[in-house]
């Protein structure tokens, strides 16, 4: 799944942030004690990153799961960031086996960790964490959006779940995620602080900007998501902001009730981006 890395300019300063998906714990860097990893990591040399799908979870090259006793990760991101420079490690809300964890080469202090309401949750949690970077707070947000076509409490029986995929259960689904997870952190910011806040994951959606390449009708469900992100938080896209005119997909597979076939860009970086020059790699 994709990543990117962002150069935010902190007073005058280079703030290097790297987000990835790197899907059931990286079962490919298993075989190798994630020696690539480590490398790639250490050439973009990130000041923060934000990993998605933390937890280890399959056997590498086998769709088949690690026991519980066997799992390095995440217990084993102290010493696995250490490796690449980062001696400090963040775990947000762990609802289930996919959770979102940042690492950092600065002390990363805890604001809230987000599990969403008991009658309809964010379903892989989310995280709000702050670094203090040349004595500027820097706000990081993490999530990972509920990933079917259906709705979360209507896993069964069938006939629900494909009444749900009908309806777009899924897609008010993320929505509603990221109205609570906004709700939670950058829209309790106060006006005056002038803090940067940066949002970013998996959020298995795309977004109106990238029409272009999904032709989709201008009121398709699945927008949903961006949508209320653009029109009620302050954040920017920033790689479609650098890059207008580019689309790479972030995954190439399809799962029922997305709606549309192809690639999807589903993996975003958000910014508030009064305070900051960025550019993206």
């Amino acid at each position: 799944l994709a990543l990117s890395t962002v150069a935010v300019s902190v007073s005058a300063a280079p703030f290097r942030v790297m987000s990835w998906n790197i899907q059931d714990g990286m079962w490919d860097g298993q075989g190798d004690d994630y020696a690539r990893f480590v490398a790639y990591v250490k050439a973009k040399a990130p000041d923060v990153c934000i990993w998605t799908e933390a937890e280890s979870l399959l056997k590498t090259g086998k769709c088949e799961d690690l026991p519980a006793e066997e799992r390095f990760l995440p217990k084993g991101w102290p010493t696995l960031a250490a490796r690449y420079g980062h001696g400090y490690v963040y775990l947000a809300e762990h609802r289930d086996n996919y959770p979102q964890v940042i690492t950092s080469r600065f002390p990363i202090d805890n604001v809230k960790r987000i599990g969403g309401r008991k009658d309809n949750p964010i379903c892989h949690g989310a995280g709000w964490a702050t670094v203090t970077v040349n004595g500027h707070r820097i706000n990081l947000v993490t999530f990972h959006a509920w990933p079917l076509g259906w709705k979360f409490d209507c896993w069964n029986p069938e006939e629900r779940r494909k009444a749900s995929i009908a309806a777009h259960g899924g897609d008010f689904q993320r929505r509603d995620e990221i109205e609570q997870l906004c709700a939670e952190t950058i829209l309790r910011r106060s006006a005056e602080t002038g803090d940067l806040w940066l949002m970013a994951g998996d959020f298995n959606a795309g977004a109106r900007t990238d029409n272009a390449w999904y032709r989709l009708p201008e009121d398709d469900p699945s927008f949903m998501l961006h949508d209320w992100i653009a029109e009620h938080t302050p954040y920017v896209d920033i790689v479609k902001r650098m890059h207008p005119d580019a689309f790479r997909p972030s995954v190439f597979n399809d799962r029922p009730g997305y709606g549309y076939k192809g690639g999807r860009r589903i993996d975003f970086v958000y910014l508030t981006p009064e305070r900051a020059r960025f550019a993206v790699a």
